[in-house]
């Protein structure tokens, strides 16, 4: 029988390879469940699993790995969680951890979270998972170390704590500070070094023995009692893992001999900005449940045709020839867009906070700070904070194209009320009226 293991922190692999010979991956993140259904073992267990700088393992590939006749089990960490999730879809959990997640009484990821190492280490864990925290409180409190209101207090002391902080010095020094009796917690301390529990240790190793038992008696294919529906967003996250998988770029600019070019161009800075900001875009996209559509596409690439002024079919036939964009390639390029604008407008508030630290960076606060501030003494000066067409002389038409022909040096887009949202202004009128502001200003004598 053949199984694939996702393990980190809960328990050493060589611990564990001497429960149950299997193959052992690290912490599953999306696309490593599929990948290993693509193999055809007999069974994915997923104990570990990455939380927080990763997009999780996602819950449609586990189902769709059980469609391939694999069984899934989860135990002890985000493998409890997914178990506890598609438990009535087929995905089989084990351990109390499991337990406690199916019947409701715990729902935070948080409760199984922990810090840990990198793979150097072995994933060492750095932090104490509150599930053990808890199950370590339960057993003082059954063998009467501590009575029920302390245990409770405890277990809120410990909830108090963000999971990368929790350890059970940290847990005592919060519990000392919230008035629980100083002996209970004196008892606690004393007791702790033998009597601490390690429930999601011990969850892994009842799921490996599980496995190894059934090396004895291999179990038939999985039969799933659910219909599969291969959606768009399904196979768009298809492609992306096969990518992945296949270690194929996302794009040209992974060519060694392009980024070459860029780099003796004087471009490397400036671009490698912009595409750490896409990169991180879609993965904020990704990690948020986003998954494109055909129709999200082919929006994204209307609205891309606009902002490009390329109105004619032709026009933007020929665009996409020099980019070397095609029917291969040209599905990724607008999912990446598309996830890319999504994750934009999620976090625009956010984004605009940190406008002023982009220009100091770059050595231009002081001169776009000084440029707003006069525009705006001239303006009050001359009573045209909120000016009208009427004050500059101008018609919307003849405004446009001074706009557009005289400061920005670039054609008039088709959609103007899409420009003026994708630009920064919010909306058309608000671009009007900061354009009218631009106009006067520089009448009044504005450089």
């Amino acid at each position: 029988m053949q199984s694939v293991v996702f393990l980190g922190p809960t328990l050493p692999v060589a611990e564990a390879r001497a429960l149950l010979a299997a193959e052992y991956r690290p912490p599953a993140a999306f696309g490593d469940v599929y990948r290993a259904a693509l193999g055809r073992p007999t069974a994915i267990a997923i104990i570990d699993g990455v939380f927080e700088r990763q997009p999780a393992v996602w819950h449609k590939e586990i189902l769709w790995a059980m469609t391939q006749g694999v069984h899934v089990l989860g135990a002890s960490s985000i493998g409890a969680l997914r178990a506890a999730e598609l438990a009535p879809l087929g995905m089989l959990g084990v351990g109390k951890v499991f337990e406690a997640f199916h019947a409701g009484v715990l729902q935070d990821d948080d409760e199984v979270a922990i810090a840990h190492g990198p793979v150097e280490t072995g994933y060492a864990g750095l932090s104490v998972a509150m599930v053990d925290i808890r199950a370590t409180i339960e057993a003082a409190r059954s063998s009467a170390l501590i009575g029920d209101e302390t245990a409770a207090a405890l277990v809120r002391a410990g909830k108090r704590l963000h999971f990368r902080e929790r350890s059970y010095a940290a847990l005592l020094g919060n519990a000392r500070q919230s008035g629980i009796s100083a002996q209970d917690l004196d008892r606690f301390d004393q007791w702790l070094p033998t009597g601490r529990v390690e429930q999601k240790r011990a969850d892994a190793v009842e799921l490996l023995r599980e496995l190894a038992r059934w090396e004895v008696n291999p179990p038939p294919p999985h039969q799933p009692s659910y219909w599969f529906s291969q959606t768009d967003a399904w196979e768009s996250a298809r492609a992306s893992m096969d990518r992945t998988k296949a270690g194929s770029p996302d794009s040209a600019g992974t060519d060694p001999f392009l980024l070459e070019e860029v780099a003796v161009a004087g471009r490397w800075a400036a671009l490698l900005g912009a595409a750490f900001e896409r990169a991180l875009a879609v993965r904020i996209a990704e990690a948020s449940g986003y998954h494109p559509d055909r129709e999200s596409m082919l929006r994204c690439g209307e609205s891309l045709r606009a902002e490009l002024g390329l109105a004619d079919k032709s026009s933007f036939e020929t665009w996409l020839a020099e980019q070397d964009l095609d029917g291969a390639t040209l599905p990724l390029f607008l999912r990446n867009e598309a996830s890319y604008r999504y994750a934009r407008a999620m976090f625009r508030s956010e984004a605009e906070a940190q406008v002023s630290q982009v220009l100091q960076i770059r050595g231009e606060w002081l001169s776009t700070s000084s440029r707003a501030r006069r525009k705006r003494e001239l303006l009050q000066a001359a009573g045209l904070e909120n000016p009208s067409l009427g004050d500059a002389q101008l018609t919307e038409d003849a405004l446009w194209t001074w706009y557009f022909d005289q400061v920005l040096h670039q054609p008039r887009p088709r959609d103007m009320a899409y420009y003026a949202t994708s630009a920064g202004f919010g909306e058309l009128g608000a671009m009007r009226d900061a354009v009218l502001r631009e106009r006067l200003a520089r009448t009044l004598g504005l450089e």
